[in-house]
């Protein structure tokens, strides 16, 4: 049972997931996913594991509420790499021992933001499109295609 604030859902606590990653690290970026999200021109994305791996197939589809909007620029400046180590230990959670979870940088075209995510690479794309569907998404990406898929979602 539920309180008020949502408290009560889960038998070991409401915070029990978040209290569990006190004191854990996230992989920091390595040189090659460094070098993946520098070279990344405005516009075009990228998904890349932190140790810097690219998936050549399968289907890309974000986390819901875990994306972090800059400015494209700054993943090519001086400041990328702490915005990305910032960002994988903001959310060690998945980052953390998720060998399928990439980050994903993506150009929203309604914010002109370059948007990270976590995303996860799934290989069935009927997996993938239902993932999507659920995670409330506008669109997953085809990884050997390179299109996107739209799933209908409001990307919230």
């Amino acid at each position: 049972m539920k309180d008020a604030k949502g408290h009560g859902s889960d038998p070991r606590g409401a915070h029990a997931g978040g209290v569990e990653q006190i004191g854990k690290s996230a992989p920091k970026a390595s040189d090659a996913a460094m070098k993946v999200i520098t070279a990344t021109k405005p516009g075009e994305g990228f998904s890349v594991t932190p140790q810097g791996t690219q998936p050549s197939r399968g289907y890309m589809v974000s986390l819901p509420s875990r994306t972090m909007a800059v400015d494209p620029n700054e993943l090519s400046g001086p400041n990328a790499r702490s915005i990305i180590d910032r960002y994988t230990q903001t959310h060690v959670d998945v980052f953390g021992g998720n060998p399928n979870m990439h980050i994903g940088g993506w150009l929203d075209p309604d914010t002109k933001k370059l948007s990270l995510d976590p995303s996860e690479n799934i290989q069935s794309r009927k997996a993938a499109i239902a993932a999507g569907i659920a995670r409330n998404q506008k669109a997953i990406w085809d990884v050997k295609r390179s299109k996107e898929i739209k799933t209908g979602g409001t990307g919230e």
